[in-house]
């Protein structure tokens, strides 16, 4: 990577290559770094392309010997949950009685059993009536941050001058490397320097995308020596694409907290980035710094500052303190502090402690009348750095940071291709995170293809189609059931040998290979093999699918007859064209007709993780954004930031004032299971999926009666309720739901204007004929306007004859959507 944290401080760093980012323009401190004046050793962290960072291990291993290079161990305690269920389980106790009293610990970050026993009333009820309960809970209480487990530090790495037998007690994990038994903080009280090395999946992330771009030029012709680090750090395409907020696997700046600060703030340079990294944290958000920095920076508040000579120490943050380094200059330049000593003050102001303080205070005070200063100054500005130092980030790694985001924005605005495609290779793991920026691709005219026998990498890549459009075809290694083994194998033969030109020529090439049965079910329910019989009617998914085992039979036997030499006269006859040659023709496909659109689509999402070819809710995307308040990543995003309430925190008043404004949003139903209740009511958990995630909905038994009917697999529903989440999710405790049809209705009868979005060069008059028809066939008191806009930049809209009127509902938007083939409907 670029660098990060203090280590990007370091003029040395970047002569050794180590870094990229130059520490002098943007008054990086080395004594950030080390120094003289520093007890402690710096620890080094350094990022490396996720892919390749055990390489990098390998490489320090071989460099200074394995007796002197180790990783580093972590021990896992036991934490409130944890120790709940583990001191259960040794008392014999039923599983099911154990999780719902860890489930009943508040949701706070770092809460220890006694303040779960001071802030649930419950336990103590618990207690009282359980005899079992209470010895738990003393038991729990004793072992509580014991360890329990351990494992290997993300990134950390040992390296010593002489062999780690005579600094540390050692161990091997599971792949037989070296581990010291002492975690980071015992290592460094004994003298040990730790390295980190990171892996940082977003470098993973550039680095395909550059690879994808070189290929790309090496296919037209030029040279493909396109290198992140040549774009500098000007690009205005980068800055204008984060300033708008358009962030989506934008490095550090992609949620919508930061996104909505990028439009704010509007940043048009590196400098201006960095600001971004150093104040959206909780300090600077919650005291109103945040908002006073935006008056500055668009001029709405005059910058000013604590006394003349700290112009040049806060110049580059229009007056204000943000970083960490800006205590230090301002200690040299106001008290005569040396840049070493100017740390120890930063470290001590950061550690709080009453007695260093009160010593930093009074050599400030006494440096500072040095410089001509006044006492009152003085304490003043001492005071004034103590408190930024709460809010203070350290510079250098937000400039390194802000080095990263801005490449990966400089991708994205320049090679949107390339950088999808990375990020969905990156991503692949993650079906939740794929449908979100193959959703985001599409907003950027970027189409993400299914997968394609032919076309298809073991990854995501970029195909260019007709006219030079470029798309992301989907790659064979995320389909599921596809091993990354019998990829490897097909897309080498196919590089070998040439395309495949038919499902038989594909299943005698791969005939004594490891492509078994289930692979080869999963290629043809995805739509691998559409392309090859495109202009074949008669040869659908389905047909493939009734046939492989016919065309496997006899692809093995061909092999056979070719491995045991019987070649004759005939293989000029049937050969492929490429590959082995045919000694007999293909077996015939009967007929069958093909699976529903529906169907496939599920097959998709079933193995792909989403929907590709299309989605179950299309045909209703204008209508649900009409209907609805809200969609699933908003409601996530909401939670993620804290800002959904938290069961235990309300109280009925509470909850029935957000009940008042409960948000709608619609999705289709995926997974529906109801269940019985002690009491004998039934009620209802759904998952409910939109184009930007799924999420749990909770029908008690209250809301299930009344719904119940619209409760079926399959179907689009509207939900009103109460949305509650955290960090960890969030879910839907539904108040009412119904089909989407019905919840339309009501918004039919209160729109005046219908807005028929059209493409001026793809409309026949057959089509505007047939919407006429469709209008007055539906009497009713909607008006019409038809608003043409092409790629071009044409634009014209005609509005209907007065006398032209309809009922727009939920049959008469099926219907345009026949006519036209795709959603063109707007609300107005």
């Amino acid at each position: 990577g670029p660098g990060r944290g203090s280590g990007a401080g370091s003029l040395v760093a970047l002569a050794l290559l180590i870094i990229d980012i130059d520490p002098l323009p943007y008054n990086l401190l080395f004594e950030r770094f080390i120094n003289p004046e520093r007890i402690s050793m710096p620890d080094f962290d350094v990022d490396f392309c996720m892919d390749r960072r055990g390489e990098v291990i390998e490489y320090v291993r071989q460099k200074y010997g394995r007796d002197q290079v180790s990783q580093i161990i972590t021990f896992g305690r036991l934490q409130t949950k944890q120790c709940i269920r583990d001191v259960g389980r040794v008392l014999g106790m039923p599983y099911g009685e154990v999780d719902q009293i860890a489930k009943l610990v508040p949701e706070q970050l770092g809460i220890s059993l006694s303040e779960a026993l001071e802030k649930e009333p419950r336990f103590e009820e618990m207690r009282q009536a359980n005899p079992t309960v209470d010895t738990l809970f003393t038991h729990a209480l004793k072992l509580e941050g014991l360890t329990r487990s351990f494992g290997k530090h993300a990134g950390g790495v040992i390296i010593t001058d002489k062999p780690l037998t005579n600094y540390a007690p050692l161990m091997t994990d599971e792949e037989g490397s070296m581990v010291i038994q002492y975690d980071k903080d015992a290592g460094e009280k004994v003298g040990l320097v730790k390295f980190d090395f990171l892996g940082l999946k977003t470098l993973t992330h550039i680095q395909t995308a550059v690879n994808l771009v070189n290929e790309k030029r090496k296919r037209a012709g030029e040279n493909p020596d396109f290198r992140i680090e040549d774009t500098g750090v000007d690009d205005a395409g980068a800055y204008a694409l984060i300033a708008k907020g358009d962030n989506a696997g934008v490095f550090q700046v992609e949620s919508s907290g930061m996104a909505d600060l990028c439009k704010k703030l509007g940043p048009a340079n590196l400098e201006e980035l960095t600001w971004i990294n150093a104040l959206y944290r909780p300090g600077p958000l919650e005291s109103g710094m945040v908002d006073d920095f935006i008056e500055r920076k668009h001029g709405r508040i005059k910058i000013e500052y604590p006394l003349p000579q700290l112009e040049e120490v806060l110049k580059e943050s229009l007056g204000v303190f943000i970083y960490q380094e800006q205590v230090m200059r301002a200690a040299r330049v106001l008290a005569g502090y040396s840049l070493g000593e100017a740390d120890l003050l930063r470290r001590a102001m950061g550690k709080k402690k009453a007695e260093e303080m009160n010593a930093q205070k009074s050599r400030f005070v006494k440096g500072s009348l040095d410089q001509g200063i006044t006492e009152e100054k003085a304490n003043f500005i001492f005071d004034l750095m103590e408190k930024f130092s709460g809010y203070g980030f350290n510079k250098s790694h937000a400039t390194a940071y802000a080095y990263v985001s801005y490449q990966t924005a400089y991708l994205k605005a320049h090679h949107p291709a390339q950088f999808y495609a990375a990020l969905l290779t990156t991503e692949m793991s993650d079906t939740d995170r794929l449908a979100k920026y193959i959703a985001d691709a599409k907003d950027h005219a970027v189409d993400v293809l299914g997968p394609d026998i032919n076309e298809s990498e073991r990854l995501f890549n970029v195909v260019t189609g007709a006219e030079g459009k470029e798309s992301i075809r989907f790659g064979l290694e995320a389909i599921k059931g596809c091993g990354a083994a019998a990829v490897t194998l097909i897309v080498e033969e196919r590089q070998a040998n040439g395309p495949y030109l038919s499902f038989g020529d594909f299943c005698k090439r791969m005939a004594q290979k490891k492509v078994n049965k289930k692979t080869m079910e999963v290629l043809i329910r995805t739509g691998s093999f559409d392309s090859l019989y495109e202009k074949n009617a008669k040869i659908n998914r389905q047909t493939l699918f009734k046939a492989m085992e016919s065309v496997t039979a006899w692809a093995v036997k061909e092999q056979e007859i070719s491995a045991a030499g019987q070649g004759g006269l005939f293989d000029a006859v049937f050969s492929s064209g490429s590959g082995p040659s045919l000694r007999s023709p293909e077996p015939d496909m009967p007929f069958h007709s093909e699976w529903t659109h529906m169907e496939k689509l599920e097959a998709e999402r079933e193995l792909l993780g989403f929907y590709v070819s299309g989605h179950p809710l299309d045909p209703y995307r204008s209508l649900l954004r009409e209907v609805t308040s809200i969609n699933i990543e908003k409601i996530f995003t909401l939670a993620r930031e804290g800002k959904l309430p938290k069961k235990e925190a309300m109280d009925w008043k509470a909850r029935k004032a957000s009940q008042e404004s409960e948000p709608r949003f619609g999705g289709i139903i995926t997974l529906a299971k109801e269940i019985t209740t002690k009491k004998g009511d039934r009620m209802a958990f759904l998952t409910v999926e939109d184009y930007g995630g799924k999420i749990e909905v909770i029908c008690f038994p209250k809301t299930f009666e009344k719904c119940k009917d619209s409760i079926r697999v399959g179907n689009v529903v509207v939900i009103r309720g109460q949305l509650e989440g955290n960090e960890q999710g969030a879910k839907v405790l539904a108040s009412h739901l119904e089909p989407l049809e019905i919840a339309s209705q009501e918004k039919m009868r209160n729109t005046r204007t219908i807005v028929f979005r059209l493409d001026p060069y793809n409309t026949s008059r057959v089509q505007l004929e047939g919407l006429k028809a469709l209008c007055l066939k539906n009497k009713g008191a909607c008006k019409g306007l038809i608003e043409y806009v092409a790629t071009d930049g044409v634009r014209a809209r005609f509005q209907f004859p007065d006398d032209l009127t309809f009922s727009a509902d939920y049959g008469f938007i099926q219907e345009v959507k026949e006519i036209f083939g795709r959603d063109v409907l707007g609300f107005q």
